[in-house]
């Protein structure tokens, strides 16, 4: 027979024997267990007990059991009784905060006691029983209305203290100034004879909640919300949603109807940067101030959280957060990225598990699924679960230049800056860079906008004393920001860098059709740019290009050039070059492919997204997926990167052929002609100036001789530059 110590499922402070899968005796501490162990054990031995079903019967053990059950009774007689003394203070390892208040003392009236907040209106003291009672030093835990100073129930270490606080703090309305019902009175002694018997809390019947019930308001909440710039339509739907929950407290505190935990998952529709992280927040309190969940708390997560290398491992994941949001919010940012139509078996798997869970929990989870909203619709549409789990669904619309420039004026406002200067000015100018009146990125383009605001004011005031107030927002520091004037350092740096970029552009060996192609869409560009800074409200054109020819005839060096150029004219924001070719798109099952398509993309903002040998892309349906994924990115982000596809000539027409919308995306091809064996030769010598190397007359005639001889028929060399 195994007899053995170990943790209560439910009590895990508590110790209890086992002999083999049975429990002999739930006990409070360490020294009680092992005693009793002993004792089973030297019964075991003596009678040489080979059963359960024998030890139970042996007369010792039931004398034993008897006295046990004596010891437990007299341990609650402790607990009910007030023979104890205050221990006060608390250890430095407790984690929870540490208040004091005024409590009635017989014997010298009112006093101050220190004790741990552990839930709201509830507290708890820490007690020790007098010297001598039941040989036990150890301290308990008295759980007190803070308000009144009432002790309600005392329990044997703080750890149960705390379950007990987190089960009925919603109970009632602990910290009102009010008599405790005696029907609650008689429902925490139940909770401490559960206790005692290593049994779980009994649970809260509708009668104790409706006499617990709180008066609930939600006008703070509803104050919150509507103080939120814009999104006028969704303020309806969530007033409308709060007045529901009104209208139920309110039967529910007149005993009418019986409460109920209807599913309340939701989809929060719209694009980056509308406000629906604020609004989760704002359920959060809702829901929880309604009683509908156990806490105001919100898991953020996002693909990369639950997706892992295998199907366990995501699985793993997934459940993991799953059990951190119980009780909770559960709010899964860019859900669509999760599955669509063609989902691999581990998102159609986890999608699986999450309805599961999402009528499992009902009651103690919120699920809110965010995304694009088309792109939601069809991850609904390709998830018929997932989609009639859902109770809510709203959506986001992107602000206005008029509400995006109130709320640039609020959070500078809110950090003590006086933009009254702008504040005529800024919603104008908002208007000037936006897509026909969207700004991508909504309000979180405007806490980057509004912090380059302020640091120009900040560099501006560093060397010069003003007696205007330094807190002072000006308009040369909002046109810095939007990029529309730049200081003489700054511009000269560009100019700089523009002269020496069209300078190496020229240098290079041969592709004069593409050089002169190439330099009058540059002084196009840099006029369509000048005319923006003069305020003109002009398109902004799609300048997405096609460099087709055999490799090394110098795409990649022209397109890195290209993007040098266009950040000297202010045309991007940053000018580097992120080069990837279809290992970097496309993934290995369907479904992954999107994801690292709008990854390179927006590693690639700001700059230029090269794809070489891009004519790969149409091999099969995986490559597909890269195709459909791109040009997409290719007219949503069209303001933020240059994409170049590169590639023989042949092979890009094929590609063209695969999506008629690359053809309308892709304004410019330039043709890379094969290089001839004399400017190969060219490029030889160039590149051996450069490490300050020369050839003589007899070596100039043997590698001449030698390109022609590797040339074919055509007179072109295989492989061009890359030849050298």
């Amino acid at each position: 027979m195994n007899i053995r110590i170990e943790q209560h499922h439910i009590y895990e402070s508590f110790p209890i024997v086992k002999c083999d899968d049975s429990v002999l005796f739930y006990c409070f501490y360490r020294d009680w267990a092992e005693e009793l162990l002993n004792q089973t054990r030297a019964i075991v031995e003596k009678y040489h007990i080979k059963t359960v079903f024998e030890l139970e019967e042996s007369a010792e053990y039931k004398s034993l059991k008897e006295n046990y059950q004596l010891k437990k009774k007299e341990y609650h007689t402790l607990l009910s009784g007030s023979s104890t003394y205050d221990n006060s203070p608390f250890g430095d390892d407790v984690d929870v905060p540490i208040i004091q208040y005024s409590s009635k003392n017989k014997s010298n009236g009112r006093t101050i006691r220190s004790a741990l907040l552990l839930a709201p209106g509830l507290c708890v003291i820490k007690l020790f029983t007098k010297t001598g009672e039941h040989n036990k030093t150890e301290p308990i835990y008295s759980i007190d209305r803070i308000s009144r100073a009432t002790w309600l129930l005392r329990v044997p270490n703080l750890e149960i203290a705390k379950m007990v606080c987190n089960y009925v703090s919603d109970l009632t309305d602990w910290g009102e100034n009010k008599g405790t019902h005696r029907e609650i009175l008689a429902f925490l002694d139940q909770i401490l004879q559960s206790i005692i018997d290593g049994k779980p809390f009994p649970p809260i019947t509708e009668s104790l909640r409706k006499i617990g019930a709180k008066s609930v308001s939600f006008d703070d909440i509803h104050t919150e919300l509507n103080n939120l710039v814009g999104l006028h339509d969704l303020k309806d739907q969530v007033n409308r949603f709060i007045k529901k929950l009104k209208g139920e407290q309110k039967l529910l505190s007149m005993g009418l109807v019986l409460s109920q935990k209807p599913s309340m998952h939701m989809v929060f529709s719209g694009d980056e940067g509308t406000g629906k992280s604020e609004v989760t927040k704002i359920m959060a309190k809702l829901l929880y101030r309604s009683g509908y969940l156990n806490s105001e708390k919100v898991v953020e997560v996002t693909r990369s959280d639950l997706i892992g290398n295998s199907l366990t491992t995501s699985m793993e994941k997934t459940k993991k957060k799953i059990e951190d949001s119980l009780g909770g919010i559960f709010f899964i940012e860019n859900a669509d990225t999760l599955g669509n139509r063609n989902s691999s078996e581990t998102e159609k798997a986890i999608l699986e598990y999450l309805s599961r869970k999402m009528d499992e929990e009902k009651g103690n989870l919120v699920v809110i699924l965010e995304g694009n909203k088309s792109n939601m619709d069809q991850l609904l549409a390709a998830h018929g679960g997932l989609k009639s789990r859902i109770s809510y669904s709203f959506h986001f619309k992107d602000f206005t230049p008029s509400e995006l420039a109130e709320i640039g004026i609020r959070k500078l406002e809110s950090q003590g800056y006086d933009s009254s200067q702008i504040k005529d000015t800024l919603e104008e100018s908002i208007s000037l860079i936006s897509n026909n009146g969207v700004v991508e990125g909504n309000a979180r383009w405007v806490e980057t906008f509004t912090e380059k605001i302020i640091e120009n004011l900040m560099i501006r005031i560093a060397d010069h004393d003003q007696e205007e107030p330094l807190n002072q927002i000006k308009q040369i520091d909002l046109k810095q920001a939007l990029g529309l004037v730049y200081e003489t350092s700054e511009q000269s740096r560009l100019d700089t860098l523009r002269d020496q970029s069209l300078k190496e552009l020229n240098s290079m060996v041969g592709l004069n059709k593409v050089k002169n192609s190439m330099s009058d869409l540059m002084k196009f560009l840099s006029i369509e740019h000048k005319k923006r800074e003069k305020g003109f409200i002009v398109d902004r054109p799609n300048i997405h290009m096609i460099f087709d020819g055999s490799p090394g005839t110098g795409k990649t060096t022209v397109a890195r050039i290209i993007a040098k150029i266009l950040r000297s004219i202010g045309w991007l924001s940053n000018g580097h070059l992120i080069e990837v070719s279809r290992s970097d798109l496309v993934g290995e099952y369907l479904g992954q492919t999107a994801p690292k398509v709008r990854d390179a993309v927006n590693r690639a903002r700001g700059g230029i997204l090269f794809i070489d040998e891009a004519y790969s892309l149409a091999q099969d349906k995986f490559g597909q997926e890269a195709v459909n994924e791109l040009i997409k990115e290719m007219e949503d982000k069209r303001d933020e990167l240059v994409i170049i596809l590169a590639g023989y000539k042949d092979h890009i027409d094929k590609l063209m052929d695969t999506n008629p919308g690359f053809r309308s995306r892709i304004p410019y091809r330039f043709h890379f002609h094969d290089y001839s064996h004399e400017e190969i030769f060219t490029i030889l010598t160039n590149s051996l100036k450069k490490n300050h190397l020369l050839l003589n007359a007899e070596n100039e005639q043997l590698i001449s001789q030698l390109l022609q001889k590797c040339s074919s028929s055509g007179g072109k060399i295989e492989g061009n530059g890359r030849f050298i």
